[in-house]
């Protein structure tokens, strides 16, 4: 990729973060002008269709994002994985980039970390990517082919890289692009749940 074309896919991408962050916004209208359901609402009809998965329901190890305000709230799932029995591990930030898989036994444990984001302690320990069978992936909008539009972080593209797990993504129906821009080092998802569907792209 020549260093034009770089600079017009950092530039699309920063345009469609600003549309999709807006479209992310509670009480924001859905693309035709409607009064879309709440974020609750939303977070509780898009957790009810992953929890009767087969590839959750196969699972014995699930990483999940601790959803913030203007993500999907994700507590539901972190509550049944543990209610469940599953191995349950969340994102800890260990440096610009760099993110691990911690596993904890309660959402007790959790508190205030890298921007606020709730996150176990240091001593909390790893679980490696061979020990994940599925993992949660947060977006600001994915499209049908399971690529994702992120904060612009790099934590999660670095992390997927490699990474044999079941990728499941989660988004708001509204937040559903027809096509993303992609780069090389892009890695899409093998899921994409919102509200209304189930999307399966495979490996």
């Amino acid at each position: 990729m020549t260093e034009e074309n770089k600079e017009r896919m950092i530039s699309e991408k920063q345009k469609l973060r600003k549309i999709y962050l807006k479209r992310t916004s509670a009480g924001d209208p859905d693309p035709s002008g409607n009064a879309g359901p709440d974020r609750e609402d939303l977070s509780r009809r898009i957790t009810a269709r992953l929890l009767v998965l087969k590839e959750w329901q196969d699972a014995e190890s699930v990483f999940c994002y601790v959803g913030t305000d203007r993500e999907l709230d994700t507590a539901g799932i972190l509550e049944a994985a543990l209610q469940e029995g599953k191995r349950l591990a969340v994102p800890k930030i260990n440096g610009k980039g760099i993110m691990t898989a911690r596993e904890i036994f309660s959402l007790k444990e959790l508190s205030p970390g890298h921007m606020g984001i709730l996150e176990p302690s240091d001593t909390a320990p790893v679980l490696a990517g061979e020990e994940l069978s599925l993992v949660i992936v947060p977006g600001l909008a994915f499209d049908p082919e399971g690529f994702r539009l992120g904060y612009g972080g790099g934590y999660y593209d670095r992390y997927l890289k490699g990474l044999s797990s079941c990728t499941i993504g989660l988004c708001r129906e509204a937040c559903l692009c027809s096509r993303l821009p992609r780069e090389s080092h892009d890695i899409h998802v093998r899921m994409v749940l919102t509200e209304a569907r189930t999307l399966c792209i495979g490996s």
